[in-house]
């Protein structure tokens, strides 16, 4: 079963091994990691930032808890599109909690929304996460977007850029994701071509009767 909370979910059982399955727990990054921060796009530890003018496509779309500490290996709870959403795993002890921007302690164990997007020049796939206010105002956003245009082309897709804008915080204005919608494309869905009746095999040709025959 595929992850894309854009479209209705056939929940009926398909699965015929274990490919068919998604798991949880595991990475939902595919390729790049990219992330927002100050205005600006980066994607892995080294905050590589992503040229302005690139545009994607976006595939789709997940979310799901994700536990980050410093020092520890990310774990993952996905949510499967068409299932309740899962319940956040444990914190442990607060005393172990990491600290956040506001100094605040706060459970390891975040609600993390990805966009699948691949380069609409390269091929090259990006995934963006994020966990914060503007990050959902975005996801929000863009789904409202395609979930309208589909109306009229299913299975639409849009080009995006990424941009950003500024929003109203308790801090003042700060800057958020914007994904600047600059195209549409519509995606491929390859159908099996119908069966091909095979002619009858004879061991001979077969004799064609005149008597019966009509003029």
């Amino acid at each position: 079963m595929t992850s894309n909370a854009l479209k209705p979910i056939d929940d009926t059982p398909t699965a015929i091994d274990n490919f068919d399955y998604d798991d949880p727990s595991a990475s939902p990054i595919r390729g790049a990691h990219g992330k927002f921060d100050n205005a600006e796009y980066y994607t892995g530890k080294e905050k590589t930032r992503i040229e302005d003018g690139r545009r994607f496509v976006v595939l789709d779309k997940a979310s799901g808890f994700v536990f980050l500490k410093k020092g520890c290996q990310p774990e993952y709870l996905m949510h499967i599109a068409g299932k309740p959403k899962p319940e956040r795993p444990a914190c442990g002890d607060e005393s172990d909690w990491p600290i956040g921007l506001d100094g605040k302690a706060s459970c390891p164990w975040k609600w993390n929304n990805f966009v699948y997007l691949i380069d609409a020049e390269t091929g090259e796939s990006l995934t963006f996460s994020t966990h914060t206010v503007g990050g959902d105002i975005v996801i929000r956003d863009l789904t409202a977007q395609i979930k309208s245009m589909r109306n009229l082309r299913p299975g639409a897709m849009p080009v995006v850029e990424l941009a950003s804008t500024m929003m109203p915080t308790a801090f003042g204005k700060k800057p958020r994701p914007h994904f600047k919608i600059t195209g549409w494309r519509d995606r491929t869905v390859v159908e099996e071509p119908p069966p091909q009746l095979e002619a009858p095999e004879y061991d001979e040709a077969p004799e064609f009767d005149d008597s019966i025959a009509e003029f």
